[in-house]
């Protein structure tokens, strides 16, 4: 069988010359991107934002000589976003502002890490934040759930306190429980750009190998900022609820702390003898649960109201 003559041609073209047949309207479609403006697609933005920021962080920080805590609270930042977007996609929130992100995450930043530093200048929370670096693990245990995991806990339920139940501002379930694990991140960021100095300072003194402090620091950026928000999102949600439902509202605000309180505290303590890892994951798998129920939860808190209605 003969080989078609047009296939022989186009075969033996070169390479300039297909170039040129297929036009390079073909290989830039210009006139095609205009009309998409793939650049203003949400997706394609924080595709852009993921992607480039660590790049322009470096050149930013060579320009601004940026020193080394500049450095972590950018890139600390940097991590909570991402995990942020990865809450906000699971937990839809029907409606959330800007302002509101801003507001909780500069009040738990600031206000929150000053509270948590003012309570331990008291008497008993200092000893009970000693006692959570104690050997004795009864005493280590005590001073870790009552010091330090209810402290930081509840600066971070207290700006959702204060807007949803002080204040009275609207809010769904969602809504609240997001900007739970806002604070929850705002939080984490201040604490990983705290123990960050404290890890360089430990290496700088050649007390911490570089193997260690590589796992330590990138777990403080990226995986531990994420719990924090995982322990006050659970929290948040108990607020949310306690929020729509007034009458059963300290007691869901006071079973929710608890919870975040209890997680936290375990996570902390276990973490010390090298049981950290099952305690996160139960963390988070619980936190997803809780937010998957939160229909169902909120139709059993109503059948609990109308079984004590006279």
């Amino acid at each position: 069988m003969s080989a078609d003559p047009k296939s022989v041609r186009v075969t033996h073209e070169g390479i300039l010359s297909q170039l040129s047949r297929l036009g390079w309207s073909t290989l830039v479609p210009i006139s095609i991107w205009r009309s998409d403006r793939p650049w203003s697609i949400r997706s394609v933005q924080w595709f852009l934002f993921f992607t480039l920021f660590p790049l322009f962080l470096v050149g930013f920080t060579n320009l601004a000589r940026s020193d080394f805590r500049d450095v972590t609270y950018l890139f600390a930042i940097y991590f909570a976003t991402t995990w942020g977007l990865v809450i906000w996609l699971f937990v839809r929130p029907e409606k959330i502002g800007i302002l509101d992100i801003v507001r909780v995450s500069l009040f738990t930043s600031i206000t929150g890490v000053f509270l948590v530093v003012l309570l331990y200048q008291l008497p008993i929370m200092r000893q009970l934040a000693g006692a959570s670096q104690n050997s004795d693990f009864l005493k280590r245990a005590i001073g870790t759930f009552l010091g330090v995991a209810t402290s930081e806990e509840v600066v971070k339920a207290i700006p959702l306190l204060w807007i949803f139940v002080r204040n009275r501002e609207p809010g769904t379930v969602r809504e609240i429980t997001y900007l739970g694990c806002v604070s929850g991140f705002a939080f984490g960021v201040s604490e990983a750009v705290a123990y960050s100095m404290f890890y360089a300072q430990t290496v700088a003194r050649g007390h911490m190998p570089l193997g260690v402090y590589v796992v330590v620091q990138l777990s403080r950026l990226i995986t531990l900022p994420l719990l924090h928000a995982v322990f006050s999102g659970i929290g948040a949600q108990f607020i949310a609820l306690g929020v729509e439902t007034p009458s059963r509202r300290r007691a869901l605000i006071f079973a929710g702390l608890v919870i975040a309180v209890f997680l936290h505290g375990a996570y902390d303590l276990f973490t010390s003898i090298g049981l950290g890892f099952p305690i996160a994951v139960g963390a988070v798998l619980l936190f997803i649960a809780y937010v998957r129920s939160i229909e169902a939860m909120r139709s059993a808190i109503r059948a609990s109201q109308e079984v004590t209605s006279p």
